[in-house]
């Protein structure tokens, strides 16, 4: 028969065990438990301080963590100390090893070896080409070198440069961008580029978000069935609303700040294969067949644009139960596993974008990292709760999670208008191929993180989305004035519907009667 000692605050059994008290929790002999399973049986409520206290704890830990791989891995010291580091632009070679770019490391990492044209052009808004290419001739490789080296992407550029800036689009819109933001940076004393970055108010939502998400993780671990709705939205909204401005280098105008955070919430994807995927690939060529990854997630699945070849499958492609099922596993699966192993094994995401193979010590970091991260949504359920919920928490949370970023990006591209939309100029591209949804309506811009807002987010993507709303009306008004298709519709279920209808046409077969 069990006794209470009232010195020592725990149960004594008759088998000598003694079993742990918390406040009015009986815990049972601890040297079962898991940090989980503890948390579990103290329902939550009843953590308090304590567990308050472990949880930022684990904060430090992990941000300790992040800075310790910028620092190991993408220091300006490493960078120097880089013999050669070769990129590409406007079909010139440049070797960037000994530049000092405000972007840090990562930014040239990002451009190695590579056609950077696109990339170049689209992160340098603000500053003169005049500016741009007299620092870049100081860099200049010789005539020798130019004839030896050979880029990664063995596809010829999609985009003609040659009079690029000054087609009066491009001048306009420049011209434009750079008023609203020097006007801004006058007011408050700023640089230019400051003043394009996220302002205080934006720091406190997304500091907010992040703090209300901890706060329900005791919840969350405690196996409370609200929490299983609320924790994993509000990681992706945090994700939404930070993380995706951080990989842009438009959360701050310090590298390392944009480097680190994403580390924070990494369940979207790692950030090193996101840069891959979205910077390198999307972002520089949108709804381009074998250059844009995003084309290519699911090809035994999905088709949603005709450089993929039509499989039976596809002819049910937009019916609840196949949308269902991709969307669901898209992030938790395909960006956070599936896509990851295979960039880093084949060295190319979604055979569109060659991925350099990445040293010992920085794999080690990366494996670990994905690790985590399928100890963090899979695993540690099933040493908590009964298999049957076990599975509920493994998989629904992410799932989703999924679903959310599935219908706050799926809708911007892919419909009959942008699909298959396509322009040798670089700005009016982003336009043709990109959708807004929501303009008007605050619920679509938190709950999207500024994803609705996409043609505007496309020509500027280094300008954090706190500003795109003021910019919106002007780049329209830009964009019928010289006669370039604006993509827009009123509402998120108008996007979805749009989606939908191009999904289903997308999935019957070529040439068939139904086409």
């Amino acid at each position: 028969m069990d006794c209470y000692d009232p010195n020592q605050s725990n149960l004594c059994s008759e088998s000598g065990v003694s079993d742990v008290v918390v406040g009015s929790v009986v815990l049972g002999d601890t040297r079962s438990y898991t940090l989980p399973k503890i948390l579990y049986t103290l329902k939550g409520a009843e953590l308090g301080l304590p567990l308050i206290l472990v949880l930022l704890t684990s904060l430090y830990f992990t941000w300790r963590l992040a800075v310790i791989v910028v620092r190991q891995f993408f220091s300006e010291g490493k960078a120097n100390e880089q013999k050669n580091l070769y990129v590409q632009i406007r079909g010139v070679w440049y070797d960037l090893a000994k530049f000092n770019h405000p972007g840090g490391p990562v930014a040239l990492k990002l451009a190695e070896g590579r056609d950077a044209t696109a990339m170049f052009e689209s992160h340098h808004l603000f500053i003169e080409h005049k500016k741009l290419y007299a620092i870049l001739n100081k860099y200049k490789v010789t005539n020798k070198k130019q004839h030896e080296l050979q880029v990664l992407d063995k596809i010829k550029s999609h985009y003609e440069w040659e009079g690029y800036e000054s087609d009066p689009f491009v001048v306009e819109m420049k011209t434009m961008v750079n008023e609203h933001f020097q006007k801004i940076a006058d007011e408050k004393g700023i640089t230019i580029q400051e003043a394009s970055k996220a302002s205080t108010q934006r720091w406190a939502m997304v500091l907010t978000m992040m703090v209300a998400f901890f706060a329900t993780l005791p919840w969350f671990f405690a196996g409370s069935w609200w929490s299983l709705i609320v924790t994993p939205q509000l990681a992706w909204v945090v994700t939404a609303n930070y993380w995706h401005d951080c990989l842009h280098f438009s959360m701050s105008t310090n590298w390392k700040i944009n480097a680190a955070l994403p580390y924070l919430f990494p369940w979207l994807s790692s950030p090193w294969t996101w840069y891959h995927q979205h910077v390198i690939g999307h972002h520089a060529y949108t709804n381009v067949a074998r250059m844009d990854p995003d084309l290519a997630h699911a090809p035994q699945l999905m088709r949603e644009h005709d450089s993929i070849r039509w499989k039976p499958s596809h002819r049910y492609q937009h019916t609840l139960t196949q949308l269902s099922l991709v969307w669901s596993v898209a992030v938790g699966l395909g960006l956070g596993l599936l896509s990851d192993i295979k960039a880093n094994t084949r060295f190319s995401y979604n055979n569109s974008v060659p991925v350099q193979k990445l040293d010992p010590g920085r794999l080690l970091m990366h494996v670990l990292g994905r690790v985590f991260y399928v100890y963090s949504l899979f695993v540690w359920p099933f040493y908590v709760f009964p298999t049957w919920k076990a599975i509920v928490w493994a998989f629904f949370p992410i799932a989703s999670f999924s679903w959310s970023f599935m219908l706050s990006s799926q809708v911007n591209h892919l419909t009959d208008n942008t699909s298959h939309a396509s322009s040798p100029n670089f700005l009016k591209h982003q336009v043709l191929t990109s959708q807004d949804f929501g303009n008007n309506h605050w619920f679509a811009r938190w709950f999207s993180g500024g994803l609705n807002t996409q043609i505007e987010h496309h020509l500027f993507p280094t300008v954090n989305h706190c500003h795109i709303p003021d910019l919106q009306p002007k780049v329209k008004a830009i964009c019928e004035k010289h006669g370039v298709q604006y993509n827009e519709v009123e509402t998120y279920s108008q996007a979805f519907k749009n989606h939908l209808a191009h999904t289903k046409k997308m999935g019957i077969r070529p040439f068939s009667d139904d086409h």
